[in-house]
Order: C-alpha cells, then sequence, then structure tokens
C-alpha cells in the first residue's frame, strides 16, 4: 500500500484540475478554528498516475484553499473505476492495480456531486521503470587458490531486494543461486554477476566481479631423505604424506633390481645395494605437481665362512686331519691351491698331498644379490 501523501516520484506528477468546481460563499477565519464552509474545490493526488499489475494505493481528494478559506476541509468523495477489470477499488478508496491497460478514475464529491477524473495506466512489471537498487560487491576482481582458505568479496544491499547469483564459466567456479555460496572446480576465470529481481520498487541490475582462481601446490614429502637397513632386517621405511588427499601419488625405484615399489607405496626388497625411492603428483586442473625421494641403502649379508684352523701340518704317509670349513648359510664355495705341486684341492673340498713343502689351501664366495663376497684360507705344511 502506498500513501500518495509522499513525494514518492514513480507515483508520477501532482497536477491541478483548472475544471474543479469552485462555488462564492463568505468564510471567517479564526486563529487555531475553522469557520463554516461555503465555498470549495478539490484535486486528486496524483492526477496522472502509472501503476504496475499488483501494485495498490490509497486516493486523496485533497481540497485547495481559497484566498478566504485558508484550512478547508477534504471533501468526502466517492471513488469509481471505468474499468474494474484494469483497475477497481477495494476499502472505498484503495485502487487495485489488476491487468494491463489505461482505466479513467473518477472522484464524486457527495456533498456537491462535482467530479474530477485522472487517467491510470497499469503495465507489466517488466514495463515499469523505477530506480536501481543500492546494490554492489566490496572488490571488483579477487584472486583465490586451491588450498588457502579463500576471501570472497561481499555483497552489499542496501535497498533490500531479492537477489539471484550466478556464474559465467560453472566449470571453473559454481555458485549456488541462492546464497551465493562460491565452489572452486578449477583454475580459470569466471564472472560472478548477483542480479536484483525486479519488483515495484526497483528496476532489475547486474553487479559483477572477475574471479581468478590460481592452481595450488601440492606436497609430497618422506619424513627422512634417507634409509639404511640390512638385508633380511624387518624393515621400517619412512613415512611418506601429501596433501591433497585427493590426488594420488605414483612411486617408482631408480635400481629394481634391488627393490621394486607398488602402486601404494609398499616397497619390496630384492637385494642389497642402493636405490632412489620417488613419489610424485602430477599436476591437474586444480593442482601444481610435486615430488619426493628417500635414498635407501640395504646392506648385504657377512657369508660368516671360516676354516676350523689357521694352518696345518701332516706328514706323507701319516692319516691326514685337515681344518673343515664352515659354510652355515650353504653358499656355493670354490677352492684353491697356492702351490698345486705340494697339494691340490677339488670342487667338493677333498684335499691330496702330493709332495713335501708349502702351500695356502682357500674356500672362496665370490658374492651373491644378498652376501657380500668372502676368502678365507688355512696354511699347510708338508713334511
Amino acid at each position: 500500500m502506498l500513501d500518495l501523501s509522499s513525494e514518492r516520484a514513480f507515483l508520477g506528477s501532482v497536477i491541478s484540475n483548472s475544471s474543479m468546481y469552485k462555488t462564492s460563499t463568505e468564510i471567517a477565519n479564526k486563529e487555531g478554528e475553522i469557520a463554516d464552509k461555503d465555498a470549495e474545490r478539490f484535486e486528486i493526488r496524483p492526477e496522472i498516475i502509472s501503476l504496475p499489475i499488483g501494485h495498490t494505493v490509497k486516493m486523496r481528494a485533497v481540497a485547495i484553499p481559497t484566498p478566504a478559506q485558508k484550512l478547508p476541509n477534504d471533501p468526502s468523495v466517492v471513488w469509481e473505476s471505468s474499468n474494474p477489470e484494469v483497475a477497481f477499488f477495494t476499502n472505498g478508496d484503495v485502487l487495485n492495480a489488476a491487468t494491463e491497460g489505461t482505466v479513467t478514475i473518477k472522484a464524486t464529491n457527495v456533498e456537491t456531486s462535482e467530479e474530477v477524473t485522472i487517467q491510470v495506466e497499469v503495465m507489466t512489471l517488466d514495463d515499469w521503470d523505477n530506480t536501481d537498487p543500492a546494490l554492489s560487491w566490496s572488490l571488483n576482481t579477487v584472486t583465490v587458490t586451491f588450498g588457502v582458505t579463500p576471501a570472497y568479496p561481499t555483497l552489499t544491499n542496501e535497498s533490500g531486494v531479492v537477489v539471484s547469483y550466478s556464474s559465467s564459466d560453472p566449470e571453473v567456479a559454481t555458485i549456488d543461486s541462492s546464497t551465493g555460496e562460491i565452489t572452486p572446480i578449477k583454475s580459470g576465470v569466471t564472472t560472478i554477476t548477483a542480479t536484483s529481481e525486479k519488483d515495484h520498487n526497483y528496476n532489475s541490475i547486474e553487479v559483477s566481479y572477475t574471479l581468478t582462481i590460481n592452481k595450488g601446490q601440492s606436497t609430497v614429502a618422506w619424513s627422512s631423505e634417507t634409509y639404511t637397513a640390512t638385508f633380511g632386517d624387518t624393515y621400517e621405511f619412512p613415512a611418506l604424506t601429501y596433501s591433497p588427499g585427493t590426488l594420488t601419488p605414483a612411486y617408482s625405484s631408480s635400481n629394481t633390481d634391488v627393490a621394486t615399489v607398488n602402486e601404494s607405496g609398499e616397497i619390496n626388497v630384492l637385494s642389497g645395494g642402493e636405490t632412489t625411492i620417488t613419489a610424485v603428483i602430477e599436476g591437474d586442473d586444480c593442482w601444481l605437481g610435486s615430488s619426493s625421494s628417500v635414498a635407501i641403502t640395504i646392506n648385504k649379508l657377512a657369508p660368516n665362512i671360516s676354516w676350523s684352523s689357521n694352518s696345518a701340518e701332516v706328514t706323507i704317509g701319516d692319516t691326514y686331519s685337515f681344518p673343515t670349513l664352515s659354510n652355515p648359510n650353504s653358499l656355493e664355495i670354490t677352492y684353491s691351491s697356492s702351490d698345486t705341486n705340494v697339494a691340490s684341492i677339488n670342487e667338493s673340498g677333498v684335499i691330496s698331498v702330493l709332495a713335501a713343502g708349502e702351500t695356502t689351501i682357500s674356500a672362496i664366495f665370490v658374492g651373491s644379490s644378498t652376501y657380500n663376497s668372502s676368502t678365507v684360507s688355512f696354511d699347510l705344511v708338508i713334511s
């Protein structure tokens, strides 16, 4: 309901009717009170009105004072509409705009039967030209980064109009049309727009800002840069941490003869040696890539082969007693004699005495993927 006594511009201009009814009588005014009235004229305010469909306005018939009558009473009038389908009255003086069109509104003075008319144009809300609402963003541009708490511009809506929101590129960022909540989708640039809904008081306008979304920096790190263990140990490899959790690292080993690593990051040691395990996060639409490595050293086992004695002396013709070889890991051993003219040793480690003299008998392990190489010897004196 509008109060037409105010000066709101959208209700139109207030124009006096030049053909209004007037009679001449004698009036007397006293300070602070109104004398009997015997001259009166009135007008409708405003004289020309345009209203949007669905709008209502309270009509007024306003008495116009004559030079002798400084404070006349407003007349009592009856209101009529020439076409109630376009505009009709309720409660006697409340005009309701119903459908698009033009209607004549008539006010009849119940005492004098004088009439004043105005034309009222009823139009659709889209055709209704109002003022723009006070609607603005706190910033014209803003840049946010994945992984960093964003600070988006705020919307100031001093006019209290109904607002809907949109994003020019929903593949970059979406926005809830009602709440304005933004969800970043990928890096890029989009325009965020707030659109006011046109109503009886305000036009529909759009206010926007440019939103740039940068890729975030992913992180991946081993808890230690190096790790050393011995083959066969219970391994406790460095732990890997990474972010964001939506990305999955890819793993690799620089020396798969020493150790392999599966897609879950589980390391399997195959032999002694050195390798580098690397975890890589590939970049995507939201995140920059990153990588981290750990240098792993796996020490080989000692073969632990040994002779029961470092030396032996035998006499040709006696019963021979030689040192025995301990080989607890059943490693593949080769044998040698430093002087095969004095004594020889076959592939099974059986020694043959040939002549008096001295020789060195050796057991040799050449090494493997898990054991270090080793050579152990004893001195043999034959007399």
